[in-house]
């Protein structure tokens, strides 16, 4: 069989282990910003600094509120503001914990399939968007609060004399990053190459093509020599 035959016959092969080498590969980083962004997810749940007052001494949190600088600020202290506040921190430890638990979902890898995985991990990152989006879409309804406008002079979706902070834009860009893991989830679950034993026979098919050995031949001692 000619060499450039061989070669041929043996491309797809190649080319099916440098796919499936590739896929590993941003499945890894799918992964790795997965847990990037629960870790995100925290920080911005818990800091104390979602907007603050133009001079910096009043400063809101979801959850929490300070009034003096440095805060003296505690992640499980629990100050309720208004409904509106206290919605929108729920609907963000809601996409916290999803976020989280998809973290641990990734440990499925090694007990079920591949595929099945990244669908319900992807899943995972859709509902956290949603409820991400929720929040960042609920914590300016806040705004209007009582102690929100006594300090800010602001109304819902008007801040008045206070400022955001980067916890809140912070949280916008994790909103936008959950439907992007989703996207990249479901797009690895569906072109997710075969393991070894699930590739396609055609790919060995130039192995049964070719040419048979030379048969052995005997050699004797005065020079001649016999094919059996």
């Amino acid at each position: 069989m000619p060499a450039s035959s061989t070669a041929n016959s043996t491309t797809p092969l190649f080319e099916l282990y440098d796919y499936s080498k590739h896929w590993r590969i941003l499945a890894g980083l799918w992964a790795l910003f997965g847990i990037g962004t629960a870790i995100l997810q925290c920080v911005v749940l818990v800091h104390p600094a979602w907007l603050s007052s133009s001079n910096g001494a009043v400063l809101f949190g979801l959850y929490d509120v300070c009034y003096a600088a440095p805060c003296d600020f505690a992640p499980w202290q629990i100050k309720s503001i208004s409904a509106s506040f206290d919605a929108a921190a729920i609907a963000i430890l809601a996409s916290t914990t999803i976020s989280l638990m998809g973290v641990f979902a990734v440990l499925l890898l090694f007990v079920v399939g591949d595929t099945h995985v990244f669908k319900v991990v992807g899943w995972m990152h859709m509902f956290s968007f949603l409820c991400q989006f929720a929040g960042v879409l609920l914590f300016p309804l806040a705004w209007s609060s009582p102690t929100m406008t006594a300090v800010c002079e602001s109304d819902t979706f008007h801040l008045g004399s206070c400022i955001l902070r980067w916890p809140y834009l912070l949280a916008v860009a994790l909103a936008a990053d959950h439907l992007s893991l989703f996207a990249f989830g479901m797009a690895l679950s569906c072109l997710k190459p075969p393991k070894r034993k699930q590739f396609p026979m055609h790919t060995f098919e130039y192995v049964h093509h070719l040419p048979p050995p030379p048969p052995p031949e005997v050699y004797f001692t005065n020079g001649g020599s016999m094919k059996l």
